[in-house]
């Protein structure tokens, strides 16, 4: 069974902006979700899926979409991702700001 990278960010939007669950609440529950071994995400892959999840866990400054982003870069070999947020995670991506 699959899971379009669209669809867990859907998921974590309705968890905390429509059940109220805090933001670390909600990574857990994905990173849980993804932990299950008949699931895969579509378009990334599941470690970097989780990974992005991480990276937006501590405090939510960094937005699950934009870690999704990042994921999906890191794991097509782009080196640079352009951006209008300050936020968005740099690790070994080169961050471009528009």
């Amino acid at each position: 069974m699959a899971i379009p990278v669209v669809a867990l960010a859907e998921t974590e939007y309705v968890l905390t902006r429509l059940y109220g669950l805090e933001n670390a609440a909600a990574v857990d529950v994905l990173v849980a979700l993804l932990g299950r071994t008949n699931l895969r995400p579509l378009e990334i892959q599941k470690g970097l899926a989780v990974e992005a999840l991480l990276l937006s866990r501590p405090s939510g400054r960094v937005s699950f979409a934009d870690a999704l982003i990042w994921a999906a870069a890191r794991g097509s070999g782009a080196g640079r991702v352009f951006t209008f947020d300050e936020p968005f995670p740099a690790m070994e991506i080169e961050r471009q700001l528009l």
